[in-house]
């Protein structure tokens, strides 16, 4: 056997990743086309409100890396945020928020493959939604952080995790 046909027969996906690789491009059209109506973009907004704790967090994390502190992260119910600190290194902090959730959804995408890594990248995010909740500055971020926790911890314990993957690829 040649080295080509080595290679191929060693990154041709199983016919469970085939099934989740279609999923995903069904779920990539669903969500396009969701976006398009009002009606129906509002099913989608507790993964725009995780997306910008992600972008939040990514300036908390960096302002904690490079000795800062921070005083409150707030979600606002129009999907902006604002992350409060003092010290660390601000060249550093203020693109981290792009950056931090740029990072989190390809690591989610690259984790959702598998059951136990599935299942590990949504205790992250349960860690970072629950680390949102710690640092609240305000009523809403409390409510919809706690929503988001909840959700996703469901999906984790529902049917022993069976459809965490589903739901980390979704989110990622």
């Amino acid at each position: 056997m040649t080295k080509v046909e080595q290679f191929k027969r060693r990154v041709r996906p199983s016919p469970e990743q085939w099934t989740i690789l279609q999923l995903l491009g069904l779920e990539f059209i669903l969500v396009v086309a969701m976006f398009q109506w009002r009606i129906t973009r509002a099913a989608l907004y507790p993964f725009t409100l995780t997306s910008t704790i992600f972008h939040e967090f990514g300036h908390a994390l960096a302002c904690w890396l490079t000795g800062g502190r921070v005083s409150h992260i707030r979600i606002s119910f129009d999907e902006s945020g604002l992350t409060r600190f003092a010290g660390g290194s601000i060249c550093l902090v203020l693109p981290a928020g792009y950056i931090g959730s740029s990072l989190a959804g390809a690591v989610l995408l690259a984790m959702g493959f598998g059951i136990r890594s599935a299942k590990w990248s949504a205790y992250g995010v349960l860690a970072i939604v629950a680390l949102t909740v710690f640092f609240a500055g305000s009523v809403f971020t409390v409510i919809s952080a706690a929503i988001i926790f909840v959700l996703l911890l469901a999906a984790v314990l529902f049917r022993d995790g069976k459809y965490t993957r589903h739901v980390v690829l979704l989110v990622g």
